[in-house]
């Protein structure tokens, strides 16, 4: 009953909500809107924006990137540069499992072990006191 008049209650929501068309819009979103700047074509990259560029093999050097590129251009090496970055952090994330992995049997090895070290801590405080 209650999930019943829930959906009732959505559907009345729904069916109530405004609907936005372009006159409805406020004088300055529709000034923002139909700028040129906000309608521009071209991207102008920044020097981290060069870099990638660069790093993604779309221009030799930094020097050879043009003031304007095209936002597929751009995007395309953002996403490529984000998908290198997450395999690299991946790879190192799974390298540093393993030596932590080897570290740990080198201890228990040695006969290390966290209960041993926080049994020697309590004794040393208890000395303290």
């Amino acid at each position: 009953m209650l999930a019943l008049q829930f959906l009732k209650t959505q559907r009345n929501l729904l069916s109530k909500c405004y609907l936005f068309k372009p006159n409805n819009f406020s004088p300055v979103l529709r000034n923002i809107s139909t700028s040129p700047r906000w309608m521009s074509v071209t991207h102008n990259p920044n020097n981290l924006d060069k870099y990638l560029l660069v790093w993604m093999k779309k221009y030799p050097s930094v020097k050879d990137v043009p003031n304007t590129v095209s936002p597929a251009v751009m995007e395309k090496a953002r996403n490529l540069a984000r998908i290198k970055i997450c395999i690299y952090l991946m790879v190192l994330t799974a390298v540093i499992y393993v030596g932590m992995i080897y570290s740990g049997k080198q201890a228990a090895k040695r006969g290390e072990s966290v209960t041993k070290m926080h049994n020697a801590w309590v004794q040393e405080q208890k000395d303290k006191k």
